[in-house]
């Protein structure tokens, strides 16, 4: 899957990947939701699945390739640290999501009752179906390259980056612990769990705070690693960040 999402990222750009990759798992999941309701065979659920994955694929590609040329060389650890860090966590978020009973009530024997997803499986989907191409569409729109050129001073990158750093691992602690407590002292947490959850991840709205506006970005060439740089007639040779190939998105 994500070879062939690389090459549309070449050819396509950003934008009509992610929307592509968006509209394939939305369609993935609508045909889960409709499998699992109707209890059809597994080979279904399978090739559903399969659209799920191929569409996940091409919205990583997008999302990791573009920020990357967005960034100086320096800059690009953290910024691959921080989007396979958030599209590994997510499994955990949604899981937990799933787990809640928002506007439920949870009885004695810790089963949700009359609440949001509540463990329904159906439902779950119903809410990736909707929730994931919006999410996607929002995110095509305001996507932007500008491979080659630096942001202007005063970008905050690192105290962005530290501050993502920050707001993972409190949102890894917080889904651990709830789990915990929920487990082990009182299953009743999952009824305002998922809301203190919600509330954590909107507060990563915030991040593009202190960033460079596209029209501040410099017309330079990113400075490349000063053990990279060679000499010739004894000065220094810029050479530019490597361009991001099809094959680099395997």
């Amino acid at each position: 899957t994500n070879v062939v999402g690389g090459f549309v990222f070449d050819k396509l750009g950003p934008r009509p990947t992610m929307l592509a990759g968006g509209i394939m798992a939305g369609l993935g999941y609508i045909a889960m939701c409709i499998v699992l309701s109707h209890h059809w065979p597994p080979v279904l659920a399978a090739l559903a699945w399969f659209a799920v994955g191929h569409g996940s694929g091409w919205i990583y590609i997008s999302t990791l390739f573009s920020n990357l040329k967005n960034f100086a060389p320096q800059e690009r650890g953290p910024v691959v640290g921080a989007m396979a860090c958030f599209f590994g966590s997510s499994a955990a978020i949604n899981v937990a999501l799933l787990n809640g009973c928002i506007g439920g009530q949870v009885g004695a024997d810790k089963v949700c009752r009359h609440g949001f997803l509540g463990g329904n499986v159906v439902s779950y989907m119903a809410m990736l179906a909707l929730v994931v191409p919006c999410v996607t569409v929002i995110g095509a729109m305001l996507t932007s390259v500008h491979e080659g050129h630096v942001p202007a001073a005063g970008d905050m990158a690192s105290t962005r980056f530290n501050s993502l750093l920050a707001g993972a691992l409190t949102v890894v602690a917080f889904i651990c612990g709830s789990n915990y407590y929920a487990m082990a002292v009182d299953a009743t947490i999952r009824q305002w769990s998922s809301i203190v959850l919600v509330a954590l991840l909107s507060l990563f709205i915030f991040l593009p705070v202190g960033a460079s506006p596209v029209d501040k970005f410099t017309n330079e060439v990113a400075a490349p690693d000063p053990k990279q740089a060679t000499k010739d007639n004894g000065g220094p040779v810029h050479v530019p960040p490597p361009a991001l190939g099809p094959h680099e998105a395997v």
